[in-house]
């Protein structure tokens, strides 16, 4: 189906799509369904949807996981596609199941505002020229600027650099200079003035470490220029935020970047 001809039932179809690509048979069994053909035939009843579609939709996101399945390698993922991923990919396992559950057994719940606010998310078009941008693509690209300039010298630290990136630790790098560890958490920004998101896992390790550093790149269309920001907890006032009800972060605004914290 054509992503501007989507249902409400078929976005749903694409949230359950995800968690089952992503989680695989154990997303199956704590969904309560014997086999996969069981739960397309259950999941496409209830969202309105063919029993096919659902299955099309968690093979949309098999390249992405570790699975036996091939997917839908050939082809790239669609704006939709791009947005249930980065809206869903950082909750927890539990977090997730709980949320498709009830979007399985629970029509009332699938009328709320809550569900509303996820599908309208997943509605949203890009307009313009503007070219749609994952979530995280500039905090990638930052991420490897950083470590090219720490290679190059050309950043404030010294010492032996450890990629921390795959370890769900709340921080990118940890440089090890002598006796002293420091947390390198990496941002992007992709104009020239922005404010930055933290999940809570990043702040909630902020706040624990004195040696905490958030290394921001602003400007990164352009010429990125490289704005350091230590020991932010005790500096910035980010404002708590609380997405879907699901996800926690932070957000430390533009201004507050400008005028707070302890620059070098």
């Amino acid at each position: 189906m054509h992503e501007a001809g989507m249902t409400d039932g078929s976005r749903l179809a694409l949230i359950v799509g995800f968690y089952l690509s992503k989680y695989d048979t154990v997303a199956l069994k704590r969904l309560g369904y014997a086999t996969f053909k069981e739960a397309y035939a259950d999941i496409g009843a209830k969202f309105g949807v063919k029993p096919g579609s659902v299955k099309n939709k968690r093979d949309d996101f098999d390249p992405l996981f570790s699975n036996s399945r091939a997917g839908w390698y050939q082809r790239e993922l669609g704006p939709s596609r791009l947005k249930t991923l980065h809206l869903l990919n950082e909750l927890s396992f539990d977090a997730l199941t709980g949320f498709v559950t009830d979007l399985i057994r629970d029509a009332e719940y699938r009328q709320s505002p809550e569900v509303k606010d996820v599908l309208e998310a997943l509605k949203r078009e890009h307009h313009g020229n503007r070219q749609f941008t994952p979530r995280g693509a500039t905090g990638r690209m930052a991420e490897e600027l950083f470590l090219e300039w720490f290679r190059e010298e050309r950043t404030p630290f010294a010492g032996s650099i450890e990629d921390r990136r795959d370890d769900g630790c709340g921080y990118d790098f940890l440089i090890r200079d002598g006796a002293v560890d420091r947390y390198v958490e990496v941002k992007g920004v992709a104009d020239s003035e922005g404010g930055v998101l933290l999940t809570d896992k990043e702040w909630q390790v902020a706040q624990r470490n004195v040696n905490y550093n958030l290394a921001i790149f602003m400007n990164l269309r352009e010429t990125p220029t490289l704005r350091l920001i230590s020991n932010p907890a005790s500096s910035l006032a980010p404002r708590r935020t609380v997405n879907l009800t699901v996800r926690v972060s932070w957000q430390v605004s533009a201004k507050e970047l400008t005028s707070g914290g302890n620059h070098e």
